[in-house]
């Protein structure tokens, strides 16, 4: 919101389109209350731009979406009446209205005052007003008011229609509101003290030598705690006796009463008293340093670009240097004209080098930096203020690089930040240094249809992630969402939602083991061992055979492995893998004592879709 309290633009969406209206915090901050210019009924998506709102800390808050319904179908009611001062009164209803329909206004004589009060009436939020100074509506006697069809909003009318309340207007004190003191500030402000509170009075109320003042190029601020003191900001400096006034009747006291004409010769004192620098400090706003220079009245700061002479202090050697900046970049802290702030960010040194991170500057103030009100500047100011570079904090939310997965081909999605490694593996990057916490806790992972069982923070801030094996027992798109992962200055991520394309990843496990053939060996052919035994494993699914090990299994009888064998696999039938075991004939002893075959670490019979099968335990061959 800006200082009046009006909606930013295109902070706060209704379908896409930034809403306008005004805002209100509560005591607390953490809840806004806004009112919308019109009205927003029926179904649409609510947002919160990216980057727009930040928290007390600085930084962004996440981009928000949410479906909202809403039918305004609640009658707005009446809720009584309210006195302001003697010639002003709100009759509140329960609900802004929108129009206040046709009003009738009556004595108890039947005196029809409906015109004049009519005339006097507005809306004023949940109310409406009346202004009862015109002459024809009698003090001190009761007025009944009746409402034909108000509406809210909504344009729901008023429950019950037509309604009616009553008011008075009441009676002037008989003192007018006067000017009491005319006090001067400095050449361009000075402060009105009146005898009570008052209203109506405008900046253009006010005249000077005779030239009334100008809203918006004048400005007129009442006291936040005294009421009766307004503090008046001149756009030209005053010098010597001028004379202020003010008409009769530009205002009035809370009763009605108008002000008397007014009018004083006020001594503006020649002002020959140059400005200096009061002090200086350095903190963070917004997650960046901020240096605030406060001086010993209120100046302007003269334009241009601004040099000034500095030693810098870095690992306790000393050097000159010079500061540059624009004079724009020092901006007046809101609500006063003492107090200038500059974002460290935008001060440099020479060919534009920035200032150097944990280094210690003395500075020099220079020559005419600033004007004060009489136009007098300051001068120039040896080793005037010192400060110590620190760093500022990246606000911006991380996000994930789309570049980094460009390359994918065929089924996967490119260009989503996500990389595809294998069924059980998807690497994610980010845009920049990520929080270690926040990056590998994987429950800020989701992968429809499977399970995120690991987030490992590897270089180049990219986060691998695995899935539980035999979670996902589907090929195809599913959606992934990647959500509150923090930036290292702890800006959280807005929630990344993509389509990936995943295989499945369940793994094929031996269904049936069958000895296929034994074949003894020929004594008629030695040396030759032709002895050997065929075991035919079936498996879940379809499976291949890798060419990593050509082995796959080693054999086991009684316990012990076999030695003096040679083993290899090969594909039977589509869900078969036949394993052959040369130079051993399997005997009934054997099996007897227990035949079994045991998955090398190295075995790599997997699924078409390269998934390993799971033989975790020994593989019992029986006849």
């Amino acid at each position: 919101m800006d200082a009046a309290g009006a909606l930013k633009a295109n902070v706060f969406k209704s379908n896409g389109t930034g809403l306008t209206g005004t805002g209100e915090f509560s005591a607390d901050s953490k809840t806004l209350t806004i009112t919308l210019t019109g009205t927003s009924e029926g179904t649409y998506l609510f947002s919160v731009a990216k980057d727009t709102v930040k928290s007390s800390t600085g930084a962004f808050i996440a981009e928000y979406n949410e479906k909202v319904s809403y039918t305004d179908s609640v009658a707005p009611t009446l809720v009584g009446t309210e006195t302001v001062n003697a010639s002003t009164v709100k009759v509140n209803f329960s609900e802004p209205v929108k129009s206040f329909g046709t009003i009738s206004a009556k004595l108890a004589d039947g005196t029809d005052l409906s015109a004049l009060v009519t005339a006097g009436a507005s809306i004023d939020g949940n109310a409406v007003k009346f202004n009862l100074s015109n002459a024809g509506i009698p003090s001190g006697k009761a007025i009944s008011v009746t409402f034909v069809g108000v509406t809210d909003h909504g344009d729901n009318l008023v429950s019950p229609n037509p309604v009616t309340t009553s008011f008075t207007k009441g009676i002037n004190d008989g003192v007018a509101p006067t000017v009491t003191a005319v006090t001067p500030v400095n050449a361009k402000k000075f402060e009105l003290k009146l005898s009570e509170q008052v209203e109506g009075l405008t900046v253009d109320d006010i005249e000077i030598g005779g030239v009334a003042l100008v809203a918006g190029t004048d400005k007129l601020t009442q006291d936040k705690t005294d009421k009766t003191k307004y503090v008046v900001e001149l756009s030209a400096a005053q010098q010597g006796l001028v004379t202020v006034s003010i008409a009769a009747n530009k205002f009035t006291d809370l009763s009605g009463e108008q002000n008397a004409a007014f009018s004083k010769i006020v001594n503006f004192t020649t002002d020959s008293v140059l400005p200096t620098l009061a002090s200086t400090s350095v903190a963070k706003k917004d997650g960046k340093e901020v240096l605030t220079l406060t001086f010993s009245e209120d100046v302007t700061v003269n334009a241009g670009a601004v040099s000034a002479t500095a030693k810098k202090v870095v690992d306790f050697v000393t050097s000159n240097t010079t500061l540059s900046f624009n004079a724009s970049d020092v901006k007046a802290v809101a609500g006063s004209s003492k107090e200038f702030t500059i974002e460290l960010n935008k001060v440099t040194e020479p060919a534009s080098a920035p200032l150097v991170q944990g280094a210690s500057y003395t500075v020099d103030l220079p020559l005419n930096f600033v004007t004060d009100t009489a136009g007098n500047q300051n001068v120039a100011a040896t080793a005037a203020f010192t400060f110590t570079r620190g760093t500022d904090a990246d606000t911006k939310a991380p996000a994930l690089d789309t570049t980094f997965d460009a390359a994918e081909t065929g089924d996967n999605v490119a260009s989503n930040g996500i990389l595809v490694v294998d069924t059980n593996t998807l690497q994610v990057k980010f845009d920049k240094a990520v929080d270690g916490a926040s990056a590998t806790n994987a429950a800020n992972y989701k992968v429809t249809g499977a399970t995120v069982t690991s987030a490992t923070l590897t270089a180049g801030n990219v986060v691998e992630l695995k899935l539980a094996a035999d979670s996902n027992t589907y090929t195809g798109l599913r959606s992934v969402e990647v959500s509150g992962v923090k930036s290292k200055d702890g800006v959280a991520m807005t929630t990344h939602s993509t389509k990936e394309y995943l295989k499945e990843n369940v793994r094929p496990t031996v269904s049936s083991v069958a000895v296929t053939s034994i074949t003894p060996d020929d004594p008629a052919t030695t040396p030759a061992d032709e002895s050997a035994s065929v075991v035919t494993l079936t498996f879940s699914e379809d499976v291949v055979a890798g060419a990593g090990d050509a082995a796959d299994f080693d054999l086991y009888v009684k316990g012990v492995k076999v030695t003096g064998t040679t083993i290899t696999t090969a594909v039977g039938g589509a869900k078969e893998i036949v394993v052959t075991i040369a130079g051993k004939a399997l005997s009934e002893q054997d099996f007897a004592n227990g035949v079994t075959l045991k998955a090398k670490a190295t075995a790599d019979i997997a699924d078409t879709n390269g998934n390993k099968a799971n033989i975790t335990t020994a593989i019992p061959v029986n006849l």
